[in-house]
């Protein structure tokens, strides 16, 4: 049996709707998992040259540790998003001027991560420790402290961790490689408030796919109603 005309047409359009659809998550989704194109993406939205330093991936995330490869002052940490076809968008940039010894960024990934960097972490340093509220517990009205030790291999590193950590309530602390606790003093200059934060989109993707899909919806509906 064959199919009318205006059935025909009604596959059509909804098959012509998809393919647009998926050119458009291509399009937004296209930056190579690789260091070259992720450091083309961060210098076009911060305006300065870089260097990354170190690679996490959480989830479906991606995030990048990196320093101003020429004045080596400002330093930060990128969110790239994993999209379907394998290919990148970067999210976000969060940069500070001045280099502490353990840095942090804070991101949102179904819930707070924190990210810990050092991109010159000093020598003495062995390890060090971080005291966090536990989230599900605070939201229950009940305050749970809870501690995270992190050893420290090398002085470039990037560690993600599922916490809420956050500077104006919670402090670092240090120790040496036989885990002697060391002065925050000698390592702490003041956390620098001299940064900058940059969202590189507002998932407009998302928008413009669900009008098209909508409105391909709606032709073909009509055309299949049309044969009736």
């Amino acid at each position: 049996m064959k199919m009318k005309k205006g059935k025909l047409y009604a596959v059509v359009v909804m098959m012509a709707t998809v393919a647009l659809i998926a050119c458009l998550y291509c399009i937004e989704f296209q930056v190579p998992k690789e260091e070259e194109s992720m450091v083309s993406e961060i210098e076009e939205l911060m305006g300065i040259p870089v260097d990354i330093i170190d690679i996490q991936e959480v989830n479906d995330n991606v995030f990048v540790s990196c320093i101003n490869n020429k004045t080596q002052v400002k330093n930060g940490v990128a969110q790239f998003e994993k999209g379907w076809n394998g290919k990148l968008r970067l999210k976000r940039v969060d940069m500070i001027s001045g280099i502490e010894p353990i840095s942090v960024a804070n991101f949102d990934i179904d819930g707070e991560y924190t990210a810990f960097y050092s991109v010159n972490c000093p020598e003495e340093i062995g390890s060090f420790q971080v005291t966090y509220y536990d989230e599900k517990a605070y939201g229950e009205g009940k305050i749970i402290e809870k501690t995270e030790t992190i050893q420290v291999t090398e002085p470039h590193f990037l560690k993600v961790m599922p916490i809420s950590f956050h500077f104006y309530s919670r402090e670092i602390g240090y120790f040496d490689r036989e885990g002697k606790a060391l002065s925050a003093r000698d390592f702490y200059s003041g956390y620098s408030f001299d940064g900058e934060s940059k969202g590189a989109g507002t998932d407009q993707w998302s928008v413009y796919s669900s009008i098209i899909f909508l409105a391909g919806l709606f032709v073909a509906w009509r055309l299949w109603k049309r044969e009736k």
